[in-house]
């Protein structure tokens, strides 16, 4: 239910401030005043969804009588109204006022600006401090901007931007508004047309955003793209992402659905593996009923690896025996070890008379004895 009274405030008029100079003035100080804020952002869009581009100053010096700090959402729907007669002055305020300088009201102006004009929007872009985000906020908005704009060129310019968390986040951008506005259809279609020789491996990247954002809208439709793309890319990554995000949703659909790809192992190893121990760390039992119930097959080591070192918790003897089958010499001597070290740890005594009966070697004892240091169990 709605409380009787919003907890919220009206935005407080300035000691000194000078009377409204207008009736818009007027009437925007109004809505201003209104203490529920979200009736208060309903007020101000619908009030300046009406008044006409020459009452501008009277806006302004409604704004300019209420305090709000710079990052309120007041602030972005006046960039919002202004910027759509006249950009470059509502950009150019941001930069000016004190009371506009966030990096919310600046991507605002920039997105409102790009939308219009997006070249014009670049030129200024770049002039952006990188004090407190302020720049790389400019340059995400631009892109944003750019892409609504339906004008040409922006996917050239991300493919050429430098390498680092600001292209991802540009291309993060352009992928999640694709999928949301366009339809995954659409989006894998632009995603595939991307030239293959785009600069810093930018297909690739594009491609794991493309699964990894995909996962969250459709597990399956993310997990048939990874399947479709990875031969193509020969990029493990991409079956790790739709695999784990799917094991987050339904586990056993997800092992089930990477323990039949018809991929080489090098393609799904890693989304097998830590798809696994996802669902190891979330529901033991289940996974280890999950793994008892396959017909052993080399496609399962990693997770039998696993399985193993979960096992060694209860039956350790039982689990250096599973370990020993395994038929890769760098992960069945690393998961036989470390169950043997762990169960040391646990039980000394037990351990050691397990030694003793089996054999093992003084070296290995002596690996056995060894405290462990950090994760050891990354398989």
């Amino acid at each position: 239910h709605q409380p009787v009274d919003p907890r919220g405030s009206t935005r407080q008029l300035l000691e000194g401030a000078q009377a409204a100079n207008g009736p818009v003035s007027e009437a925007v100080r109004s809505s201003l005043a209104i203490a529920d804020p979200l009736a208060r952002a309903a007020s101000l869009a619908g009030l300046l969804a009406v008044v006409p581009p020459g009452a501008k100053n009277q806006v302004v010096d409604a704004f300019e009588a209420y305090f709000l700090e710079s990052y309120e959402v007041e602030q972005v729907l006046l960039v919002e109204w202004w910027a759509q007669f006249d950009p470059a002055a509502a950009f150019a305020w941001t930069r000016e006022s004190h009371r506009a300088q966030h990096p919310r009201i600046v991507m605002a102006a920039v997105e409102a600006w790009a939308r219009q004009d997006p070249l014009a929007a670049l030129a200024e872009v770049f002039k952006l401090p990188d004090l407190g985000k302020m720049q790389e906020a400019g340059q995400v908005a631009l892109v944003a901007g750019w892409d609504d704009s339906g004008e040409p060129g922006v996917i050239d310019y991300v493919i050429a931007f430098p390498r680092g968390t600001l292209r991802q986040a540009m291309i993060d951008g352009l992928v999640r508004r694709r999928l949301l506005r366009d339809g995954s259809a659409a989006t894998v279609a632009w995603a595939e047309g991307v030239p293959e020789n785009a600069t810093g491996d930018f297909k690739q990247r594009l491609w794991r955003r493309v699964v990894k954002m995909s996962s969250r809208i459709d597990s399956e439709m993310a997990a048939e793209l990874a399947r479709s793309w990875a031969p193509t890319a020969q990029d493990p990554s991409l079956v790790r992402l739709a695999g784990l995000a799917w094991a987050r949703e339904d586990p056993r659909a997800a092992m089930d659905w990477l323990s039949g790809l018809p991929l080489e192992g090098r393609l799904t190893e890693p989304g097998l593996r830590e798809s696994y121990r996802l669902w190891l760390s979330r529901d033991r039992d289940a996974a280890l009923a999950w793994f008892l119930a396959q017909p052993y097959r080399l496609e399962l080591e990693p997770a039998a690896a696993l399985y193993a070192m979960s096992l060694s918790k209860d039956e350790p003897a039982e689990a250096l025996a599973l370990a020993d089958q395994l038929q890769s010499d760098v992960r069945r001597q690393f998961a036989w070890r470390r169950i043997l070290n762990s169960w040391y740890q646990r039980d000394p005594v037990a351990a050691e008379a397990w030694m003793e009966q089996a054999a093992v070697s003084e070296e290995e004892r002596a690996r056995a004895k060894k405290a462990p240091r950090g994760k050891k169990d990354r398989l």
